[in-house]
């Protein structure tokens, strides 16, 4: 009779913890009443998964699943500086930075998820609607305080099943994405294109592939300008002559793969693909031809090895 009563009431105060939206700031027995607290952003990886080695439920974990639903509020369980902003993840797959600027704390999030994409972990772009906010100790780094924007997305909170992630990214490939992604985040054409992916990716994830197609054509595209511009600057092109350039009418898109090709720049192989999603993508603009699901998944792969390339060339 007593295990019910013990039951009813975890499952009652549950409850009543889930109905709150904000939580108080970590304790402190510090005097000093006007403390700043840093300002933290954070986001789920979703699709769901969790973070770490050799995961597994605890025992209190496990018991908590079978009186009710589960709650996990994030954690600073593993820390991380991105330049000079703190940042932290949990096990549960959350991701939270400091940042005052939510824009700024946006993009470095999405960056980070974008990256992860060429790891082979799945992840959706996080809109700003989606973010928890936070206050962080400048001190202990401790973390508090915690409410959310709308919360009417199907992105993980931490109400979730969080127990029932099939995949899981390792300690050491967490940190090696978070430093490329520290690493890409000053080089703007680069942390472009990584945004541009995850859109795509985004985009493909929920059957939007005329819009996925359209942000890996981007990339490709501006892959396309990038080779063009090089090639250029190799032979010494005066800025006169690279004005002409400019006039897409003259240098369309076409024609900059057209020319690449003679200059054994793009291969066979590659100009025969682009020069066919160049279709594609002129035929769904100016014709409104369809864009099919394979066509979508064939250019994000192609669109994430080239930005697999660009980040090999800046970690090097």
């Amino acid at each position: 009779m007593s295990v019910d009563i013990n039951i009813n009431e975890a499952k009652q105060r549950a409850e009543r913890i889930r109905g709150k939206k904000e939580f108080e700031l970590p304790q402190t027995n510090s005097k000093i009443e006007d403390k700043k607290y840093l300002e933290v952003f954070g986001a789920y990886y979703y699709p769901g998964i969790r973070i770490g080695d050799n995961l597994e439920l605890t025992f209190k974990e496990k018991l908590t699943n079978t009186i009710g639903k589960p709650i996990y509020f994030p954690k600073a369980e593993y820390k991380f500086n991105f330049y000079d902003k703190h940042g932290f993840f949990d096990t549960f797959g959350f991701v939270g930075i400091q940042n005052e600027n939510v824009k700024e704390a946006l993009k470095i999030l999405n960056t980070i998820f974008g990256v992860s994409l060429i790891f082979d972990f799945d992840s959706l772009s996080v809109r700003e609607f989606e973010l928890y906010s936070m206050k962080m100790d400048p001190e202990s780094l401790s973390i508090g305080g915690f409410s959310y924007f709308d919360q009417n997305t199907k992105r993980f909170s931490p109400y979730s099943s969080h127990g029932l992630r099939k995949r899981a990214i390792p300690l050491d490939s967490m940190y090696k994405i978070i430093n490329i992604a520290e690493k890409v985040s000053p080089d703007e054409a680069t942390n472009e294109l990584v945004l541009f992916l995850l859109e795509s990716f985004t985009h493909f994830y929920n059957s939007e592939f005329s819009q996925s197609f359209l942000f890996g054509w981007l990339v490709a595209e501006k892959h396309i300008s990038q080779l063009f511009e090089e090639m250029l600057a190799e032979k010494k092109v005066s800025h006169n002559r690279k004005e002409k350039f400019k006039n897409h009418d003259k240098w369309s898109t076409e024609t900059k793969i057209e020319t690449l090709n003679f200059a054994g720049i793009i291969n066979s192989k590659d100009y025969d693909f682009l020069i066919t999603f160049n279709t594609k993508r002129n035929n769904f603009a100016h014709k409104g031809k369809t864009i099919e699901q394979p066509e979508s998944k064939e250019l994000y792969e192609f669109s994430k090895n080239i930005i697999k390339d660009e980040i090999n060339r800046i970690i090097k």
